[in-house]
Order: C-alpha cells, then sequence, then structure tokens
C-alpha cells in the first residue's frame, strides 16, 4: 500500500488508542473533562477516516493537546502538549 492511500480503520483505532494511554500515563484520567474531548475527537476520526486537528484544553495538567488526526497512511496521528500561556 502507498503512502497516499487512505489509513486503514484498524491504524487508526491503534493509533488513537495510544495516544490516550499516553495522556492517561501524564496523570489525565479517563473522566476528565480534556480527555473525554479527547476520546470523542479520536473516536470521531477513526470512524470517519476525515483528517482533524483539534487544540484541547487539558485545564488539570495546565496544557494544551495538540492533535493531528491525518487521513493518508504514510502519516502518523500525534498529540503534543503545549503549556497554556
Amino acid at each position: 500500500m502507498s503512502g497516499s492511500q487512505p489509513k486503514p480503520k484498524a491504524d487508526r483505532l491503534r493509533e488513537g488508542l495510544e495516544i490516550l494511554r499516553k495522556l492517561q500515563e501524564v496523570g489525565l484520567g479517563a473522566t476528565d473533562p480534556g480527555f473525554q474531548e479527547v476520546k470523542a475527537a479520536i473516536s470521531a476520526w477513526v470512524n470517519t477516516g476525515e483528517p482533524a486537528q483539534h487544540k484541547i484544553i487539558l485545564a488539570r495538567l495546565e496544557r494544551v493537546a495538540e492533535i493531528m488526526l491525518p487521513r493518508r497512511a504514510m502519516n502518523t496521528a500525534t498529540c503534543v502538549l503545549k503549556v497554556i500561556q
């Protein structure tokens, strides 16, 4: 499969779950509103395959999660935490 192909749903699910797992590792609880917002964004991406970008405030961590959810198989979903300025 070439990198310009759409990312398969299984890959979107795996990458999305990895982002959620890492957010929990840094102390964001599954019931935290920011976690729920990230989870909803990832869920929509997994189901539709539509690329998306989100900036979600994680108030408890005093961070903003900048999430990139790509369409193409060659790109990996990312989540970067930045300090709230």
